[in-house]
């Protein structure tokens, strides 16, 4: 082989390891979701947010234990009525953590069907991250949750055509 295409080939050896890395900066691969519910103690707490119309939210999650963890959360509007309560669980199940929710109204007539809450596998997640997604009466449903902060958290619920964002606070645990 002559001493041109052996430069010619170690450059274009050289082009292919340079794009290689420069597309690998550009797309990291996505950390896989994590599998022990321990990852996720930190959304553990009472949660408290006012909308703009001055409803109160409020989300609470205690602290894993075994292979789950329980949630509640529910919304007064501003003239302080009940307007939905729902009830979480995160299950750690061989394929993953899942969530499973139930909204519920105040008279306790839950809107899903008696046997199937809504079932949103956690698909990403990441430090202080959480995304879980599934279908949900035949749409896609995406709730995400993020702690900018130890004392902050913002859920977002995304469905086709609608994305609602709820901003919530720590508040700190009275004894």
């Amino acid at each position: 082989m002559s001493k041109q295409l052996r430069v010619v080939g170690a450059v274009l050896v050289g082009l292919a390891l340079c794009a290689g890395t420069a597309s690998a900066r550009r797309a990291p691969a996505e950390a896989k979701p994590p599998t022990d519910l321990g990852a996720l103690a930190w959304l553990a707490g009472d949660w408290q947010g006012t909308t703009p119309e001055g409803d109160f939210n409020q989300e609470v999650w205690v602290a894993p234990n075994g292979d789950s963890m329980m949630g509640m959360w529910r919304s007064i509007s501003a003239s302080g009525g009940v307007g939905l309560f729902e009830f979480l669980t995160l299950i750690a199940e061989k394929e993953g953590i899942v969530l499973r929710l139930r909204h519920i109204d105040r008279a306790g007539v839950s809107r899903e069907k008696v046997d199937k809450p809504i079932r949103l596998p956690l698909v990403r997640g990441a430090e202080r991250e959480l995304v879980f997604s599934g279908e949900a009466n035949k749409v896609t449903l995406t709730i995400t949750y993020v702690s900018p902060t130890p004392g902050e958290l913002v859920v977002t619920v995304e469905k086709p055509g609608a994305k609602e964002e709820f901003r919530f606070k720590r508040t700190p645990a009275k004894r």
